[in-house]
């Protein structure tokens, strides 16, 4: 299975709402398209949040970036300040 297999199978299994969109999105649907990330758009609902962040804990998701290490998902880093859709 691809890592993208894992990472949905992961959310699945959370029952976290999201959506696949770009170039994974449009693979599946037939395009002729070759892509190395996974982009998705989730539900910003408080509960899906959290079994989102979950999902991310049970695939060890770290974030790359220079300086920090070991800095894992939190619930405020998917529901910015000010802003609300439910």
């Amino acid at each position: 299975m691809t890592e993208f297999g894992a990472i949905l199978k992961a959310l699945i299994a959370r029952d976290v709402e999201f959506v696949v969109v770009g170039g994974v999105s449009a693979a599946l649907q037939g395009a002729p398209v070759v892509t190395i990330d996974l982009d998705l758009v989730h539900s910003r609902e408080q509960k899906n949040v959290s079994r989102l962040v979950t999902a991310l804990a049970d695939l060890e998701a770290r974030y790359r970036v220079p300086g920090l290490t070991n800095r894992t998902p939190e619930p405020s880093h998917f529901r910015p300040p000010g802003i609300s859709f439910s």
